[in-house]
């Protein structure tokens, strides 16, 4: 999280982790879903991760953006990235199960590097259905398999947007609800 304080700002980073087609599905839905004043454009960030500005309103007296950053598939990289960061987005794909989990074991394996848990950090499932059907009729299997708990996991499809909107005010729900649990511990 970074904060200007004479600004009264606040630029939270989440990550949009998974394969990067259906990382970077998600951003592109995401841009066109909040295509409001309060949306910016989609950029290529840096060691090509796409990125979304989107501002939320004001939290704790400070106005509020999150910075969506879709991870690249780089091994180096997607360690690195996941400094700073205040949340994830994790994308599994329910036709893909075991590559999910041991994307979802290198995330673990990562957040561990950086401090975070995954059982304490803000983190949600997300389960693809890249054109299927819903997404919601692999939940319960593909959460139990890689090891999630059903509350944390969302059926979306990242290639028609649906369910990304609900998806990210879950996160930063997520997200804002940590931000106070740290502040009251202050």
């Amino acid at each position: 999280m970074w904060i200007d304080h004479k600004k009264q700002e606040r630029l939270l980073k989440l990550l949009v982790y998974g394969y990067s087609e259906a990382a970077n599905d998600f951003l592109v839905h995401m841009a066109r879903e909040v295509r409001a004043p309060n949306s910016h454009d989609l950029k290529q960030g840096h060691r090509g991760a796409a990125t979304l500005d989107v501002t939320i309103g004001t939290f704790h007296k400070l106005k509020t953006d999150i910075r969506l950053v879709a991870v690249p598939d780089n091994p180096v990289s997607r360690k690195l990235i996941v400094r700073h960061s205040d949340g994830v987005v994790f994308i599994a794909d329910p036709r893909r199960v075991e590559e999910s989990r041991e994307l979802l074991l290198e995330l673990q394996q990562n957040l561990t590097l950086c401090g975070y848990s995954i059982d304490s950090f803000p983190c949600l499932i997300l389960l693809d259905a890249r054109g299927g059907d819903d997404g919601k009729v692999a939940d319960v299997t593909i959460c139990a398999t890689l090891g999630v708990e059903q509350d944390r996991c969302v059926g979306v499809d990242s290639t028609k947007g649906t369910g990304v909107v609900d998806a990210l005010k879950k996160i930063v729900k997520l997200m804002l609800s940590s931000i106070s649990k740290e502040e009251k511990a202050d």
